[in-house]
């Protein structure tokens, strides 16, 4: 399984790819800063595309809307499922726009490590 994680915090990959570590699922953790680098990335691997993506609510540049939106509109990675990992609670429209973006799943980002274990575990087993 590949995985990439979208966010400029490289604290936060390494507790990702920690927590991935714990959950055992034979899983490869690929790190990109922002979204057009994301975007970047997948257009340059086509051949080893992310099983999921996880974007942090607050990239630099694009939004993680806009880039959840291009993700899902390319044939190559339209069928990627794609999370979005925020630190708050979202309201009905917030939650609607992140629906009509293409993404699965909001997965709250915990602020310690057992928490982001058992977000992981939800949406990944």
């Amino acid at each position: 399984m590949l995985l990439l994680l979208v966010c400029e915090d490289e604290d936060y990959f390494t507790l990702f790819r920690d927590a991935i570590d714990v959950i055992n699922i034979q899983a490869r953790c690929v790190h990109a800063s922002d979204g057009e680098k994301a975007l970047a990335l997948l257009k340059a691997y086509p051949e080893e595309l992310p099983d999921a993506i996880f974007l942090d609510e607050k990239l630099a540049g694009m939004t993680a809307i806009e880039c959840a939106s291009l993700i899902k509109s390319n044939p190559e990675t339209g069928n990627i499922p794609v999370y979005v990992c925020g630190d708050k609670p979202k309201n009905a429209a917030e939650k609607e726009a992140y629906r009509k973006s293409g993404v699965i799943d909001l997965v709250m980002k915990p602020t310690d490590f057992a928490g982001t274990v058992q977000a992981l575990r939800r949406v990944l087993l």
